[in-house]
């Protein structure tokens, strides 16, 4: 099998993550501040996994980063925690559906004015519409670091100014780059920056997390049992508390924590590098053969995705194709982000997605290239 969905979750993972996850399940559970046998572990792994992402992200204070269950629960928490009645908020056609439901939800609802910025045909957000659609009651912007579509990354600090200048919040989607393609919080102050773990930072399904700056107050999305403060009948205000109510997952946080420790070890700018190289090289490539169509082509960099359609077979039976044929495993469809699919010309078919890893060889893509070719020239049998 040749697996070219990390888009969707990464694999393989680093063996150190399998094995501390391994000798972890084989131990009896731990359950942070709620009893004594393991306490100091189970607070070591929450500690440790909050200090290399702060490491990670450039930020001294690591209390300022909860976990969640993924980018999904963070926009969330981050949108809802707001006091959003009766703003604006501005958003992007190359947004996830975690990003654009919760604010249409509320639009719907007539609780906020949502207005949409276009991209071009590379899938980069135009900034100057940023600017054109401020208003008095702009709260916040919205938008992602890197598409899942095409893997075209935003010029953050750029976006950042904007939103500066004006007073309103950016809340960051960095799921897709998060891993690789990093920048300094210190150089690119953001107010909430949200992310998943079981992606570029090699960590399990259903772990995630949230940044949010110092000073920044936003209402949690739930409440409930924290281990600490037990008496008092109210939420602990104190980060991180405030926003991790309920059991902690222990093995994905433990899973995240040695997902960040290796690329720390291995150095992101060297991850970044790699995948930069087999994706470069695999795009070259691909405009090579006959009636395939690569959405966003001539991107100036890309984060490991690169997302096509063939002129001569959908998008589905070419998924289909690849995987019960040559056993090449890659998403099809619009893979969770409907509007930036009509402005590639991709329609509601979509595309078919390849998503690189740091781990991926180069004989991998050689074989799929020459899959490729094969199916295009119909020698697929």
């Amino acid at each position: 099998m040749i697996y070219f969905n990390n888009a969707a979750t990464s694999y393989p993972k680093p063996p150190k993550v399998l094995e501390k996850v391994k000798k972890y399940l084989e131990t009896p559970p731990l359950s942070s501040g709620r009893s004594n046998s393991f306490y100091s572990n189970s607070v070591q792994i929450l500690a440790e996994c909050r200090k290399n992402l702060a490491n990670l992200l450039d930020i001294k204070n690591p209390s300022l980063i909860s976990f969640t269950s993924g980018a999904t629960e963070s926009l969330n928490l981050a949108i809802l925690g707001l006091a959003y009645q009766n703003q604006h908020f501005i958003t992007s056609v190359i947004e996830h559906n975690s990003v654009l439901r919760p604010l249409k939800t509320l639009e719907n609802k007539g609780e906020i004015a949502l207005s949409l910025i276009e991209c071009d045909e590379n899938g980069m957000i135009l900034t100057e519409e940023i600017e054109k659609n401020i208003k008095k009651n702009t709260l916040a912007l919205v938008i992602n670091h890197c598409s899942n579509v095409t893997g075209a990354l935003q010029d953050l600090k750029e976006i950042s100014n904007i939103a500066k200048e004006h007073g309103i919040l950016l809340i960051v989607d960095a799921s897709q780059s998060m891993g690789s393609h990093l920048f300094s919080l210190k150089e690119i102050p953001l107010d909430i920056l949200v992310f998943t773990g079981h992606k570029g930072l090699f960590g399990l399904e259903g772990i995630g997390g949230i940044y949010i700056r110092e000073g920044l107050r936003i209402l949690p999305l739930k409440t409930g049992g924290t281990g600490t403060e037990s008496q008092n009948l109210l939420q602990p205000e104190k980060r991180p508390d405030v926003y991790e109510a309920g059991t902690m997952n222990m093995t994905g946080i433990l899973s995240l924590s040695e997902g960040v420790s290796f690329i720390l070890e291995e150095g992101a700018d060297k991850i970044r590098k790699r995948k930069t190289e087999l994706t470069d090289y695999l795009v070259r490539e691909m405009l090579k053969i006959n009636n395939i169509r690569i959405n966003a082509p001539f991107l100036k960099e890309r984060s490991g995705i690169v997302s096509f359609q063939s002129e001569t077979i959908g998008s589905e039976d070419m998924g289909y194709i690849l995987e019960a044929g040559y056993g090449i495993i890659a998403r099809t469809g619009v893979h969770c982000a409907p509007l930036i699919h009509d402005r590639l010309g991709n329609g509601k078919k979509g595309s078919v997605r390849i998503s690189l890893s740091y781990f991926t060889k180069e004989e991998e893509i050689e074989f799929f290239l020459k899959a490729l070719k094969e199916i295009q020239k119909n020698k697929f049998s």
